[in-house]
């Protein structure tokens, strides 16, 4: 951190929560939460849709407006996959004495697998869940791998979460 300071790739500012961080990409300076939400999105929702590539272009080059307008499709993308999930989840979760859980399968395509954790966090708190119960989320791991090709997973992603009152 105190390199990245140094260099001018970060700036640090003291605030009233703390502190509050910049990143340089390219040569303009960005708010650190604003790169993080973006790199995330398009990794993460986008990692089917050259989402790495886009990822690293972010890095070097900045937030451009066709990268601005891609992470904003593909937030509604997100959102949209979310919610019919929800709506699935409202009908029938399996459960048992001490874990709630689902699995998407293949539902969640063509977002990448980490946002089957992504998704446990964002419901974990929802009234329909029971707050005593662990919850656990599955997801089918596509036998693909953006920019190396085909291989053969025949793998599922599980992620665990807890309520705040579980915790």
């Amino acid at each position: 951190m105190n390199t990245a300071v140094k260099t001018g790739s970060i700036q640090v500012r003291k605030n009233e929560d703390g502190e509050e961080y910049g990143i340089k990409l390219g040569d303009k300076l960005y708010p650190a939460l604003e790169v993080c939400n973006v790199l995330d999105t398009v990794g993460g929702v986008g990692y089917y849709s050259d989402g790495s590539s886009r990822g690293i272009d972010i890095c070097q080059r900045g937030i451009n407006k066709d990268i601005a307008e891609f992470a904003q499709q593909l937030l509604i993308k997100k959102q949209d996959i979310f919610e019919k999930e929800i709506e699935n989840l409202k009908i029938n979760i399996p459960t048992t004495e001490h874990l709630q859980w689902f699995n998407v399968e293949n539902r969640f395509q063509p977002m990448g697998v980490k946002m089957i954790g992504v998704f446990c966090s964002y419901i974990k708190e929802m009234g329909f869940l029971d707050q005593t119960k662990y919850l656990a989320g599955f997801q089918i791991v596509p036998d693909m791998v953006p920019g190396f090709g085909p291989i053969e997973f025949n793998g599922t992603k599980i992620s665990m979460r807890v309520s705040e009152a579980l915790t």
